[in-house]
């Protein structure tokens, strides 16, 4: 079984105004489009959701951290959507995770080589990347797992119609909520580590110097590992790492 990508969070913003949902019922209307709260742990309690899931629904990773009291570490937060929940769990929670850091770690090398990068061929830029690579480099040791959370849904197949009562109609899957944090100070080092070493930015220098680009070799190692220690989200949007380079050079794809 495949799961889907969790990039799904910025679909839920419009869909709780207030995030409250009562239990009554349990399937509750959830948006314009007659999605349903199906179930969550304490529903039938009548719980809502905790703190920091209102905060993930906002693609607030900043709330998140502040919910669950991690305002001294650096945080990481996942989403995934899928039918098979303990699935589903499993794969966020070992295949993503790792995944989701690596590219976006990447993605942040790729935007400062491109906004940092004078001369040169495509080819040129592609090897001084493959050498900047630190999503190979850093360790996810440190790692702890804070909370989890899931919601199960309903989406009618055919957006244009109800949901019907046997849900014959509809597609029922789960979306998954997982934050992991990493003490700031081990995330820098790691960080740091990657980048500074000194064959690396020795390897660097001589590229430099052979394709005569005019970057300081210090200045974009320094400006990699800037970007690369701005909070993590798994939502998709504007708080992955990857997301926030593309934010920060976007005057280079309007050139």
């Amino acid at each position: 079984m495949k799961c889907n990508k969790g990039v799904v969070a910025i679909l839920l913003v419009a869909a709780f105004a207030s995030f409250g949902v009562s239990a009554k019922g349990k399937a509750k209307a959830a948006n314009q489009s007659l999605k349903m709260v199906l179930d969550f742990p304490g529903i039938e309690e009548g719980v809502g959701y905790p703190k920091w899931v209102s905060s993930a629904l906002k693609q607030d990773t900043r709330g998140i951290a502040k919910a669950l009291d991690l305002k001294d570490r650096q945080v990481f937060w996942f989403t995934n959507k899928g039918t098979d929940l303990d699935f589903l769990q499993h794969w966020t929670d070992t295949v993503d995770m790792q995944g989701e850091i690596a590219t976006s770690m990447s993605r942040v090398v790729e935007r400062q080589v491109e906004a940092m990068y004078t001369g040169g061929t495509t080819e040129a830029k592609k090897e001084l990347q493959d050498k900047l690579d630190i999503s190979s480099k850093v360790r996810l040791s440190g790692m702890v797992k804070e909370a989890t959370f899931w919601i199960k849904y309903a989406a009618p197949k055919n957006p244009k119609q109800k949901i019907k009562k046997d849900m014959s109609n509809a597609e029922v899957y789960y979306q998954y909520y997982v934050v992991y944090s990493m003490d700031k100070e081990a995330w820098n080092k790691q960080i740091n580590a990657a980048l500074g070493d000194p064959e690396l930015n020795a390897e660097i220098s001589e590229f430099m110097l052979r394709e005569k680009s005019g970057i300081d070799s210090k200045e974009i190692v320094k400006a990699i590992a800037k970007d690369a220690k701005l909070p993590l989200g798994g939502d998709g949007t504007d708080k992955l790492v990857a997301d926030a380079a593309d934010d920060a050079y976007a005057w280079l794809d309007e050139e």
